[in-house]
Protein backbone atom coordinates (compact mmCIF):
# COMPACT_ATOMS: atom_id res chain seq x y z
CA UNK A 1 0.00 0.00 0.00
CA UNK A 2 2.91 2.37 0.74
CA UNK A 3 4.79 1.50 -2.56
CA UNK A 4 1.41 2.31 -4.77
CA UNK A 5 0.53 6.00 -2.45
CA UNK A 6 4.57 6.93 -3.42
CA UNK A 7 3.91 6.16 -6.97
CA UNK A 8 0.68 7.54 -6.63
CA UNK A 9 1.94 10.65 -5.64
CA UNK A 10 4.66 10.73 -7.65
CA UNK A 11 2.78 10.81 -10.68
CA UNK A 12 -0.28 13.14 -9.68
CA UNK A 13 3.27 15.52 -9.03
CA UNK A 14 4.92 14.62 -12.54
CA UNK A 15 1.38 15.05 -14.06
CA UNK A 16 0.24 18.63 -12.74
CA UNK A 17 3.88 19.79 -13.49
CA UNK A 18 3.79 19.01 -16.95
CA UNK A 19 0.61 20.82 -17.54
CA UNK A 20 1.22 23.57 -15.21
CA UNK A 21 4.63 23.80 -18.35
CA UNK A 22 2.92 23.90 -20.86
CA UNK A 23 -0.33 25.84 -20.17
CA UNK A 24 3.08 28.52 -19.03
CA UNK A 25 4.60 28.13 -22.27
CA UNK A 26 1.60 29.70 -24.37
CA UNK A 27 3.06 31.13 -27.69
CA UNK A 28 6.47 29.69 -27.11
CA UNK A 29 5.85 25.80 -27.07
CA UNK A 30 8.92 24.84 -29.26
CA UNK A 31 9.82 21.32 -29.67
CA UNK A 32 12.00 21.27 -26.84
CA UNK A 33 8.88 22.62 -25.01
CA UNK A 34 6.42 19.77 -25.65
CA UNK A 35 8.97 17.24 -25.50
CA UNK A 36 9.95 18.25 -21.76
CA UNK A 37 5.93 18.41 -21.12
CA UNK A 38 5.57 14.69 -22.56
CA UNK A 39 8.35 13.22 -20.52
CA UNK A 40 7.56 14.79 -17.52
CA UNK A 41 3.42 13.65 -18.65
CA UNK A 42 4.97 10.08 -19.59
CA UNK A 43 7.06 9.40 -16.59
CA UNK A 44 3.85 10.70 -14.45
CA UNK A 45 1.26 8.40 -16.16
CA UNK A 46 3.62 5.17 -16.26
CA UNK A 47 4.46 5.66 -12.42
CA UNK A 48 0.20 5.62 -11.28
CA UNK A 49 -0.19 2.43 -13.78
CA UNK A 50 2.70 0.88 -12.54
CA UNK A 51 1.58 1.04 -9.02
CA UNK A 52 0.36 -2.25 -7.38
CA UNK A 53 -2.74 -1.22 -6.13
CA UNK A 54 -3.70 -0.20 -10.21
CA UNK A 55 -2.13 -3.35 -11.38
CA UNK A 56 -4.34 -5.49 -8.89
CA UNK A 57 -7.60 -3.61 -9.55
CA UNK A 58 -7.41 -3.38 -13.57
CA UNK A 59 -6.47 -6.97 -13.46
CA UNK A 60 -9.75 -8.54 -13.52
CA UNK A 61 -11.16 -6.18 -16.25
CA UNK A 62 -8.09 -6.51 -18.68
CA UNK A 63 -9.22 -7.62 -21.91
CA UNK A 64 -5.87 -9.71 -22.42
CA UNK A 65 -3.81 -10.25 -19.28
CA UNK A 66 -1.28 -7.70 -18.30
CA UNK A 67 -2.22 -4.94 -20.65
CA UNK A 68 -1.85 -2.96 -18.08
CA UNK A 69 1.34 -3.29 -17.40
CA UNK A 70 2.40 -3.41 -21.12
CA UNK A 71 0.72 0.23 -21.15
CA UNK A 72 2.87 1.83 -18.43
CA UNK A 73 6.11 0.17 -19.99
CA UNK A 74 4.91 1.50 -23.14
CA UNK A 75 4.57 4.91 -21.84
CA UNK A 76 7.80 4.91 -19.53
CA UNK A 77 9.60 4.42 -23.29
CA UNK A 78 7.26 7.39 -24.72
CA UNK A 79 8.89 9.23 -21.80
CA UNK A 80 12.24 7.94 -22.56
CA UNK A 81 12.25 9.13 -26.19
CA UNK A 82 10.75 12.46 -25.13
CA UNK A 83 13.78 13.38 -22.95
CA UNK A 84 15.77 12.19 -26.26
CA UNK A 85 14.15 14.62 -28.23
CA UNK A 86 14.51 17.37 -25.57
CA UNK A 87 18.02 17.03 -25.61
CA UNK A 88 18.21 16.55 -29.22
CA UNK A 89 17.27 19.95 -29.82
CA UNK A 90 19.22 21.49 -27.28
CA UNK A 91 22.53 20.07 -28.86
CA UNK A 92 22.28 19.73 -32.08
CA UNK A 93 20.65 21.80 -34.98
CA UNK A 94 16.68 21.74 -35.89
CA UNK A 95 17.33 19.88 -39.16
CA UNK A 96 19.86 17.01 -37.27
CA UNK A 97 17.91 16.92 -34.24
CA UNK A 98 14.86 16.03 -36.45
CA UNK A 99 16.78 13.36 -38.31
CA UNK A 100 18.10 11.90 -35.54
CA UNK A 101 14.58 11.89 -33.68
CA UNK A 102 13.24 10.07 -36.84
CA UNK A 103 15.45 7.41 -35.92
CA UNK A 104 14.90 6.94 -32.34
CA UNK A 105 10.83 6.87 -33.43
CA UNK A 106 11.82 4.04 -35.42
CA UNK A 107 13.34 2.18 -32.18
CA UNK A 108 10.76 3.01 -30.43
CA UNK A 109 7.89 1.63 -32.31
CA UNK A 110 9.99 -1.73 -33.03
CA UNK A 111 10.59 -2.15 -29.48
CA UNK A 112 6.62 -1.68 -28.05
CA UNK A 113 5.30 -3.32 -31.43
CA UNK A 114 7.84 -6.47 -30.22
CA UNK A 115 6.83 -6.19 -26.51
CA UNK A 116 2.77 -5.95 -27.64
CA UNK A 117 3.48 -9.14 -30.12
CA UNK A 118 5.37 -11.05 -27.18
CA UNK A 119 2.54 -10.36 -24.44
CA UNK A 120 -0.30 -11.41 -26.36
CA UNK A 121 1.28 -14.62 -28.39
CA UNK A 122 1.99 -16.07 -25.04
CA UNK A 123 -0.23 -14.60 -22.47
CA UNK A 124 -0.06 -15.54 -18.88
CA UNK A 125 -2.01 -15.02 -15.73
CA UNK A 126 -1.44 -11.67 -13.29
CA UNK A 127 1.16 -11.89 -10.56
CA UNK A 128 2.45 -8.62 -8.72
CA UNK A 129 5.72 -10.47 -8.98
CA UNK A 130 5.85 -10.91 -12.55
CA UNK A 131 9.55 -11.40 -13.08
CA UNK A 132 10.09 -13.49 -10.70
CA UNK A 133 6.99 -15.46 -11.47
CA UNK A 134 7.19 -16.00 -15.19
CA UNK A 135 10.81 -14.95 -16.09
CA UNK A 136 11.21 -18.85 -17.24
CA UNK A 137 8.59 -18.36 -20.03
CA UNK A 138 10.57 -17.59 -23.12
CA UNK A 139 7.77 -14.88 -23.76
CA UNK A 140 8.16 -13.28 -21.08
CA UNK A 141 11.85 -13.11 -20.70
CA UNK A 142 11.92 -11.56 -24.57
CA UNK A 143 9.33 -9.28 -22.93
CA UNK A 144 11.56 -8.00 -20.25
CA UNK A 145 14.61 -8.04 -21.93
CA UNK A 146 12.97 -5.86 -24.77
CA UNK A 147 11.89 -2.97 -22.42
CA UNK A 148 15.19 -2.78 -20.30
CA UNK A 149 17.59 -2.90 -23.24
CA UNK A 150 15.09 -0.13 -25.06
CA UNK A 151 15.37 1.67 -20.89
CA UNK A 152 19.62 0.98 -20.77
CA UNK A 153 19.55 2.12 -24.04
CA UNK A 154 18.26 5.36 -23.83
CA UNK A 155 19.99 5.84 -20.34
CA UNK A 156 23.69 5.55 -22.17
CA UNK A 157 21.95 8.25 -24.76
CA UNK A 158 21.09 10.69 -22.08
CA UNK A 159 24.83 10.64 -20.81
CA UNK A 160 26.13 11.01 -24.12
CA UNK A 161 23.83 14.05 -25.03
CA UNK A 162 23.76 15.73 -21.62
CA UNK A 163 27.64 15.84 -21.47
CA UNK A 164 27.39 17.85 -25.08
CA UNK A 165 25.09 19.59 -23.57
CA UNK A 166 27.53 20.84 -20.74
CA UNK A 167 30.24 21.80 -22.87
CA UNK A 168 27.76 24.56 -24.52
CA UNK A 169 26.41 25.57 -21.22
CA UNK A 170 27.81 28.72 -19.10
CA UNK A 171 25.83 28.00 -15.96
CA UNK A 172 27.60 26.26 -13.41
CA UNK A 173 24.43 24.78 -11.58
CA UNK A 174 22.83 24.02 -14.59
CA UNK A 175 26.05 21.89 -15.33
CA UNK A 176 26.58 20.71 -11.54
CA UNK A 177 22.47 19.56 -11.78
CA UNK A 178 23.09 17.99 -15.13
CA UNK A 179 26.27 15.64 -13.73
CA UNK A 180 24.21 14.65 -11.18
CA UNK A 181 21.46 13.60 -13.17
CA UNK A 182 23.82 11.64 -15.71
CA UNK A 183 24.62 9.98 -12.05
CA UNK A 184 20.95 9.25 -11.72
CA UNK A 185 21.16 7.72 -15.69
CA UNK A 186 23.63 5.52 -14.62
CA UNK A 187 21.88 4.04 -11.72
CA UNK A 188 18.68 3.44 -14.32
CA UNK A 189 21.04 1.85 -16.66
CA UNK A 190 22.23 -0.14 -13.50
CA UNK A 191 18.49 -1.04 -13.15
CA UNK A 192 18.27 -2.66 -16.40
CA UNK A 193 21.53 -4.73 -16.16
CA UNK A 194 20.10 -6.17 -12.89
CA UNK A 195 16.47 -6.23 -14.43
CA UNK A 196 17.90 -8.36 -17.02
CA UNK A 197 20.12 -10.32 -15.81
CA UNK A 198 17.99 -11.46 -13.12
CA UNK A 199 15.12 -12.30 -15.63
CA UNK A 200 18.28 -14.30 -17.29
CA UNK A 201 18.85 -15.87 -14.41
CA UNK A 202 15.34 -16.96 -13.37
CA UNK A 203 15.41 -18.60 -16.69
CA UNK A 204 18.30 -20.80 -16.81
CA UNK A 205 17.13 -22.14 -13.06
CA UNK A 206 13.63 -22.46 -14.86
CA UNK A 207 11.74 -20.11 -12.28
CA UNK A 208 13.61 -20.38 -9.47
CA UNK A 209 14.01 -16.97 -8.04
CA UNK A 210 17.21 -15.57 -6.85
CA UNK A 211 15.23 -13.54 -3.64
CA UNK A 212 17.39 -10.29 -4.40
CA UNK A 213 16.04 -8.84 -7.17
CA UNK A 214 13.39 -6.67 -5.98
CA UNK A 215 15.65 -5.15 -3.68
CA UNK A 216 18.32 -4.25 -6.63
CA UNK A 217 15.47 -2.65 -8.25
CA UNK A 218 14.39 -0.95 -5.64
CA UNK A 219 17.75 0.02 -4.90
CA UNK A 220 18.17 1.39 -8.52
CA UNK A 221 15.08 3.08 -9.02
CA UNK A 222 15.31 4.71 -5.33
CA UNK A 223 18.80 6.02 -6.44
CA UNK A 224 17.89 7.16 -9.87
CA UNK A 225 14.81 8.74 -8.91
CA UNK A 226 16.76 10.41 -5.61
CA UNK A 227 19.95 11.57 -8.10
CA UNK A 228 17.71 13.11 -10.49
CA UNK A 229 15.07 14.72 -8.11
CA UNK A 230 18.50 15.61 -6.67
CA UNK A 231 19.90 17.18 -10.43
CA UNK A 232 16.74 18.68 -11.65
CA UNK A 233 16.05 21.27 -9.05
CA UNK A 234 19.91 22.08 -7.96
CA UNK A 235 19.92 24.81 -10.89
CA UNK A 236 16.93 26.42 -8.64
CA UNK A 237 18.27 25.93 -5.11
CA UNK A 238 21.83 25.75 -6.03
CA UNK A 239 22.41 30.07 -6.18
CA UNK A 240 20.19 30.32 -2.99
CA UNK A 241 22.01 27.78 -0.91
CA UNK A 242 25.19 29.16 -2.45
CA UNK A 243 24.02 32.89 -1.52
CA UNK A 244 23.27 32.27 2.05
CA UNK A 245 26.38 30.34 2.32
CA UNK A 246 28.28 33.47 1.07
CA UNK A 247 26.91 35.82 3.36
CA UNK A 248 27.49 33.86 6.41
CA UNK A 249 31.10 33.39 4.98
CA UNK A 250 31.30 37.65 4.44
CA UNK A 251 29.76 38.28 8.29
CA UNK A 252 32.53 35.96 9.36
CA UNK A 253 35.34 37.60 7.60
CA UNK A 254 33.87 40.65 8.49
CA UNK A 255 34.63 40.16 11.93
CA UNK A 256 37.79 38.42 11.41
CA UNK A 257 38.68 42.07 10.34
CA UNK A 258 37.86 44.04 13.30
CA UNK A 259 41.52 43.70 15.02
CA UNK A 260 43.00 45.28 11.90
CA UNK A 261 40.52 47.72 11.48
CA UNK A 262 40.02 49.05 14.94
CA UNK A 263 43.65 49.53 14.75
CA UNK A 264 43.75 51.70 11.36
CA UNK A 265 40.44 53.28 12.10
CA UNK A 266 42.03 56.60 13.35
CA UNK A 267 44.55 56.93 10.72
CA UNK A 268 41.64 57.82 7.92
CA UNK A 269 38.43 59.85 9.17
CA UNK A 270 36.14 58.56 6.15
CA UNK A 271 36.37 54.83 7.80
CA UNK A 272 33.53 56.47 10.24
CA UNK A 273 31.00 57.24 7.36
CA UNK A 274 28.93 53.82 7.03
CA UNK A 275 27.74 54.72 10.79
CA UNK A 276 26.67 58.34 9.19
CA UNK A 277 22.87 59.41 10.07
CA UNK A 278 22.13 59.39 6.22
CA UNK A 279 22.79 56.01 5.20
CA UNK A 280 23.53 55.43 1.34
CA UNK A 281 21.40 52.71 -0.37
CA UNK A 282 22.41 49.62 0.72
CA UNK A 283 24.98 50.26 3.36
CA UNK A 284 22.83 47.61 5.69
CA UNK A 285 23.47 45.07 3.50
CA UNK A 286 27.08 42.96 4.64
CA UNK A 287 28.61 43.08 1.03
CA UNK A 288 28.41 46.62 1.08
CA UNK A 289 30.28 46.64 4.98
CA UNK A 290 32.86 44.29 3.63
CA UNK A 291 33.62 46.23 0.89
CA UNK A 292 33.42 49.23 2.83
CA UNK A 293 36.13 47.64 5.88
CA UNK A 294 38.61 46.68 3.18
CA UNK A 295 38.57 49.96 1.70
CA UNK A 296 38.91 51.77 4.98
CA UNK A 297 41.94 49.25 5.61
CA UNK A 298 43.04 49.66 2.12
CA UNK A 299 42.98 54.04 2.87
CA UNK A 300 44.89 53.58 5.96
CA UNK A 301 47.80 51.31 4.77
CA UNK A 302 48.44 53.72 1.54
CA UNK A 303 48.05 56.37 4.14
CA UNK A 304 50.68 54.31 6.43
CA UNK A 305 53.17 53.72 3.69
CA UNK A 306 55.43 56.95 4.17
CA UNK A 307 55.63 55.80 7.73
CA UNK A 308 56.68 52.18 7.45
CA UNK A 309 60.23 50.95 7.76
CA UNK A 310 61.95 49.33 4.98
CA UNK A 311 61.70 45.92 4.36
CA UNK A 312 64.92 44.52 5.24
CA UNK A 313 64.58 46.63 8.72
CA UNK A 314 61.59 44.79 9.65
CA UNK A 315 62.40 43.63 12.93
CA UNK A 316 59.44 43.97 15.38
CA UNK A 317 57.76 42.56 18.62
CA UNK A 318 57.23 38.41 17.22
CA UNK A 319 56.35 35.26 18.92
CA UNK A 320 59.75 33.12 18.56
CA UNK A 321 58.14 31.45 15.91
CA UNK A 322 55.60 32.78 14.29
CA UNK A 323 52.72 30.87 12.90
CA UNK A 324 52.18 32.83 9.47
CA UNK A 325 55.40 34.76 9.41
CA UNK A 326 54.66 37.01 5.98
CA UNK A 327 51.52 37.96 7.99
CA UNK A 328 53.45 38.78 11.35
CA UNK A 329 56.02 40.51 9.40
CA UNK A 330 52.99 43.15 7.77
CA UNK A 331 51.82 43.12 11.17
CA UNK A 332 54.61 44.05 12.59
CA UNK A 333 54.94 47.38 9.76
CA UNK A 334 51.64 48.20 10.53
CA UNK A 335 52.17 48.54 14.02
CA UNK A 336 55.39 50.34 13.69
CA UNK A 337 53.94 52.95 10.89
CA UNK A 338 51.48 53.87 13.47
CA UNK A 339 53.52 54.42 16.35
CA UNK A 340 55.29 56.70 14.16
CA UNK A 341 52.44 58.63 13.24
CA UNK A 342 51.20 58.81 16.90
CA UNK A 343 54.32 59.84 17.63
CA UNK A 344 54.38 62.36 15.10
CA UNK A 345 57.14 61.82 13.46
CA UNK A 346 57.54 63.15 10.06
CA UNK A 347 56.76 60.34 7.19
CA UNK A 348 59.75 59.90 4.68
CA UNK A 349 59.67 61.33 1.68
CA UNK A 350 60.15 58.03 -0.47
CA UNK A 351 57.97 55.56 0.67
CA UNK A 352 59.39 51.60 0.59
CA UNK A 353 57.80 49.25 -1.82
CA UNK A 354 55.02 47.73 -0.37
CA UNK A 355 55.74 43.76 0.55
CA UNK A 356 54.95 41.45 -2.17
CA UNK A 357 52.28 39.17 0.06
CA UNK A 358 49.93 42.18 -0.59
CA UNK A 359 50.34 42.35 -4.28
CA UNK A 360 47.31 41.10 -5.11
CA UNK A 361 44.70 40.51 -8.50
CA UNK A 362 41.42 40.37 -6.92
CA UNK A 363 39.59 41.80 -4.03
CA UNK A 364 38.81 37.94 -2.19
CA UNK A 365 42.92 37.45 -2.28
CA UNK A 366 43.18 40.77 -0.96
CA UNK A 367 40.97 39.89 1.81
CA UNK A 368 42.46 36.56 2.90
CA UNK A 369 45.70 38.06 3.01
CA UNK A 370 44.38 40.98 5.34
CA UNK A 371 42.25 38.47 7.53
CA UNK A 372 46.02 36.62 8.03
CA UNK A 373 47.24 39.66 8.96
CA UNK A 374 44.59 40.50 11.31
CA UNK A 375 45.08 36.89 13.14
CA UNK A 376 48.74 37.96 13.30
CA UNK A 377 48.36 41.53 14.55
CA UNK A 378 47.70 40.68 18.25
CA UNK A 379 51.13 38.38 18.28
CA UNK A 380 53.26 41.51 18.04
CA UNK A 381 52.21 43.06 21.81
CA UNK A 382 53.21 39.75 22.94
CA UNK A 383 56.91 39.11 22.82
CA UNK A 384 60.27 41.02 22.49
CA UNK A 385 61.89 42.03 19.33
CA UNK A 386 64.37 40.08 17.92
CA UNK A 387 66.21 39.48 14.33
CA UNK A 388 64.73 39.61 11.10
CA UNK A 389 62.05 37.76 10.44
CA UNK A 390 62.00 36.88 6.49
CA UNK A 391 62.05 33.06 6.79
CA UNK A 392 65.00 30.98 4.91
CA UNK A 393 63.45 27.89 3.77
CA UNK A 394 65.51 24.58 2.95
CA UNK A 395 64.81 21.49 1.70
CA UNK A 396 66.23 19.10 3.98
CA UNK A 397 67.42 15.45 3.54
CA UNK A 398 64.20 14.38 5.37
CA UNK A 399 61.67 15.94 3.89
CA UNK A 400 62.85 14.43 0.65
CA UNK A 401 62.89 11.08 2.44
CA UNK A 402 59.12 11.71 3.62
CA UNK A 403 57.93 13.19 0.08
CA UNK A 404 59.31 9.97 -1.13
CA UNK A 405 57.68 7.82 1.07
CA UNK A 406 54.49 9.42 0.76
CA UNK A 407 54.73 8.93 -2.93
CA UNK A 408 55.62 5.50 -2.20
CA UNK A 409 52.50 4.96 -0.30
CA UNK A 410 50.26 6.35 -2.62
CA UNK A 411 51.16 4.01 -5.20
CA UNK A 412 51.39 0.55 -3.47
CA UNK A 413 48.53 1.60 -1.85
CA UNK A 414 46.39 2.75 -4.88
CA UNK A 415 42.66 2.14 -4.56
CA UNK A 416 42.82 -0.02 -7.69
CA UNK A 417 45.26 -2.08 -5.81
CA UNK A 418 43.04 -2.70 -2.72
CA UNK A 419 40.22 -3.33 -5.17
CA UNK A 420 42.44 -5.98 -6.87
CA UNK A 421 43.26 -8.00 -3.83
CA UNK A 422 40.29 -7.64 -2.03
CA UNK A 423 38.10 -9.76 -3.83
CA UNK A 424 40.56 -12.70 -3.98
CA UNK A 425 40.95 -12.55 0.23
CA UNK A 426 36.51 -12.51 0.16
CA UNK A 427 36.25 -15.17 -1.96
CA UNK A 428 38.86 -17.56 -0.39
CA UNK A 429 36.81 -16.84 3.01
CA UNK A 430 33.64 -17.36 0.94
CA UNK A 431 34.84 -20.60 -0.96
CA UNK A 432 37.60 -22.38 0.59
CA UNK A 433 39.16 -23.37 -2.69
CA UNK A 434 42.05 -22.20 -4.88
CA UNK A 435 40.14 -22.60 -8.05
CA UNK A 436 37.11 -20.88 -7.21
CA UNK A 437 38.89 -18.32 -5.51
CA UNK A 438 41.00 -17.28 -8.37
CA UNK A 439 37.60 -17.25 -10.52
CA UNK A 440 35.25 -15.69 -8.34
CA UNK A 441 38.18 -13.17 -7.09
CA UNK A 442 39.80 -12.31 -10.21
CA UNK A 443 36.10 -11.70 -12.22
CA UNK A 444 35.32 -9.04 -9.19
CA UNK A 445 39.08 -7.80 -9.85
CA UNK A 446 38.73 -7.86 -13.59
CA UNK A 447 35.43 -5.58 -13.64
CA UNK A 448 36.13 -3.60 -10.55
CA UNK A 449 39.81 -2.25 -11.11
CA UNK A 450 41.55 -3.79 -13.72
CA UNK A 451 39.59 -2.76 -16.81
CA UNK A 452 38.72 0.56 -15.36
CA UNK A 453 42.35 1.28 -14.93
CA UNK A 454 43.33 0.08 -18.09
CA UNK A 455 40.76 3.15 -19.26
CA UNK A 456 41.77 5.64 -16.83
CA UNK A 457 45.85 4.89 -17.83
CA UNK A 458 44.66 5.15 -21.52
CA UNK A 459 43.10 8.54 -20.75
CA UNK A 460 46.10 9.45 -18.79
CA UNK A 461 48.54 8.73 -21.56
CA UNK A 462 45.97 10.61 -24.44
CA UNK A 463 46.34 13.56 -22.11
CA UNK A 464 42.31 13.54 -21.63
CA UNK A 465 42.79 13.48 -17.59
CA UNK A 466 45.86 14.96 -15.44
CA UNK A 467 47.25 11.44 -14.44
CA UNK A 468 46.09 7.43 -13.63
CA UNK A 469 44.89 9.43 -10.11
CA UNK A 470 42.67 11.83 -12.15
CA UNK A 471 43.58 14.56 -9.32
CA UNK A 472 41.93 17.31 -10.97
CA UNK A 473 38.19 16.83 -9.65
CA UNK A 474 36.54 18.37 -13.02
CA UNK A 475 38.29 15.28 -14.75
CA UNK A 476 36.48 12.61 -12.73
CA UNK A 477 32.94 12.11 -14.32
CA UNK A 478 34.05 10.02 -16.96
CA UNK A 479 36.21 7.42 -14.81
CA UNK A 480 33.74 7.13 -12.52
CA UNK A 481 31.11 6.53 -15.16
CA UNK A 482 33.53 3.77 -16.66
CA UNK A 483 34.15 2.28 -13.02
CA UNK A 484 29.97 2.30 -12.25
CA UNK A 485 29.89 0.91 -15.50
CA UNK A 486 31.80 -2.24 -15.32
CA UNK A 487 31.65 -2.83 -11.89
CA UNK A 488 27.52 -3.29 -12.61
CA UNK A 489 28.45 -5.25 -15.36
CA UNK A 490 30.23 -7.24 -12.64
CA UNK A 491 27.36 -7.35 -10.31
CA UNK A 492 25.29 -8.61 -12.97
CA UNK A 493 28.09 -11.11 -14.33
CA UNK A 494 28.24 -12.48 -10.50
CA UNK A 495 24.20 -12.59 -10.11
CA UNK A 496 23.66 -14.77 -13.31
CA UNK A 497 26.53 -17.06 -12.29
CA UNK A 498 25.20 -17.97 -8.94
CA UNK A 499 28.40 -16.61 -7.81
CA UNK A 500 28.64 -16.68 -3.28
CA UNK A 501 26.89 -14.18 -1.34
CA UNK A 502 30.05 -12.76 0.35
CA UNK A 503 31.12 -11.37 -2.76
CA UNK A 504 27.66 -10.29 -4.21
CA UNK A 505 27.52 -8.09 -0.97
CA UNK A 506 31.18 -6.97 -1.67
CA UNK A 507 29.97 -6.11 -5.51
CA UNK A 508 26.82 -3.82 -4.33
CA UNK A 509 29.09 -2.41 -1.46
CA UNK A 510 31.81 -1.13 -4.36
CA UNK A 511 29.20 0.06 -6.34
CA UNK A 512 26.99 2.01 -4.08
CA UNK A 513 30.40 3.47 -2.46
CA UNK A 514 31.25 4.66 -5.79
CA UNK A 515 27.60 6.04 -6.67
CA UNK A 516 27.95 8.60 -2.90
CA UNK A 517 31.89 9.42 -4.01
CA UNK A 518 30.16 10.40 -7.01
CA UNK A 519 28.14 12.71 -6.03
CA UNK A 520 30.45 14.27 -4.00
CA UNK A 521 33.14 14.82 -5.87
CA UNK A 522 30.70 16.73 -8.25
CA UNK A 523 30.71 19.80 -5.87
CA UNK A 524 33.98 18.96 -4.04
CA UNK A 525 37.40 16.34 -3.98
CA UNK A 526 36.77 13.56 -1.53
CA UNK A 527 39.70 10.96 -1.47
CA UNK A 528 39.19 7.41 -2.88
CA UNK A 529 42.08 6.35 -1.28
CA UNK A 530 41.16 6.68 1.95
CA UNK A 531 37.32 5.78 1.48
CA UNK A 532 38.53 2.65 -0.50
CA UNK A 533 41.11 2.06 2.42
CA UNK A 534 38.98 2.45 5.01
CA UNK A 535 36.26 0.14 3.39
CA UNK A 536 39.01 -2.43 3.59
CA UNK A 537 39.86 -2.55 6.96
CA UNK A 538 36.18 -3.19 7.73
CA UNK A 539 35.06 -5.65 5.27
CA UNK A 540 38.30 -7.58 5.91
CA UNK A 541 37.50 -7.26 9.74
CA UNK A 542 34.00 -8.59 8.83
CA UNK A 543 34.88 -11.45 6.68
CA UNK A 544 38.29 -12.57 8.09
CA UNK A 545 37.99 -11.93 12.09
CA UNK A 546 38.52 -8.87 14.06
CA UNK A 547 42.62 -9.52 13.93
CA UNK A 548 41.73 -6.87 10.39
CA UNK A 549 41.30 -4.31 13.06
CA UNK A 550 45.09 -3.84 13.42
CA UNK A 551 45.14 -2.76 9.67
CA UNK A 552 44.11 0.32 10.64
CA UNK A 553 47.59 2.04 11.04
CA UNK A 554 47.79 1.31 7.69
CA UNK A 555 44.53 3.70 6.70
CA UNK A 556 46.09 6.74 8.70
CA UNK A 557 49.34 6.42 6.98
CA UNK A 558 47.65 6.39 3.64
CA UNK A 559 46.02 9.36 4.77
CA UNK A 560 49.12 11.04 5.63
CA UNK A 561 50.68 10.39 1.86
CA UNK A 562 47.77 11.78 0.48
CA UNK A 563 48.06 14.91 2.73
CA UNK A 564 51.84 15.04 2.05
CA UNK A 565 51.80 14.74 -1.30
CA UNK A 566 49.36 18.22 -1.72
CA UNK A 567 46.64 15.46 -3.79
CA UNK A 568 44.28 16.39 -0.74
CA UNK A 569 43.79 18.15 2.39
CA UNK A 570 42.82 16.76 6.09
CA UNK A 571 38.85 17.27 5.44
CA UNK A 572 38.81 15.46 2.30
CA UNK A 573 41.10 12.95 3.74
CA UNK A 574 38.84 12.42 6.58
CA UNK A 575 35.62 12.61 4.65
CA UNK A 576 36.81 9.72 2.66
CA UNK A 577 37.67 7.78 5.76
CA UNK A 578 33.91 8.17 6.90
CA UNK A 579 32.79 7.37 3.66
CA UNK A 580 34.84 3.70 3.19
CA UNK A 581 33.70 3.41 6.85
CA UNK A 582 30.29 4.06 6.12
CA UNK A 583 30.52 1.43 3.29
CA UNK A 584 32.11 -1.50 5.04
CA UNK A 585 29.14 -1.44 7.95
CA UNK A 586 27.12 -1.52 4.95
CA UNK A 587 28.50 -4.81 3.60
CA UNK A 588 28.19 -5.74 7.53
CA UNK A 589 24.93 -5.25 7.50
CA UNK A 590 24.15 -7.39 3.71
CA UNK A 591 26.29 -10.43 5.32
Amino acid sequence: MLSSLLMYGVGTTALLAAAYRFRNARGARTPGVVHLCGAIAGVGLSAVLSAPSTLAVAAPIEPIPNVTRLLANDLAMVAAWCVQGLLLHLVLPPERASAALRRQTVVLVIGIGTMSALLTVDPVPFDPDFVATYADVPAVLGYIVVFCGYIGWSQLNFIRLIRRYIRLSDRPWLRAGLTVIQLGCASALGWALSKSAASVLVFARHGDSTGIEASLSTLFSATCVGLVAFGATMPGWGPLLTGSLCRIRQHHTHRALAPLWSALRPVVAEADSSSSSSPVPGSRRIEWRLTRRVVDIRDALLFLAPYRPAQNEVTGDLLAHPADPEASAEAVGIVRALRKWHSGESPMVRAPRVPEPTEIDDLDTEIAWLKRVARSLPTVHTSEPEAPVKPVRVQSRTATITTTCAHLLTEVLAPWVLVLLLPLMVAWRATDSLTATLLWGLLVALTSSLLPMGVIVWGARTGRWDGHHVRDRAGRLIPFLVLLGSSGLGLGLLIVLRSPWLLIALDITMVLTLLVTGMITIRWKISMHTAVAAGAVVILAVTLGPGWWASAPLLAAIGWSRVAVNDHTTAQVTAGTIAGLLAGGGYALLV
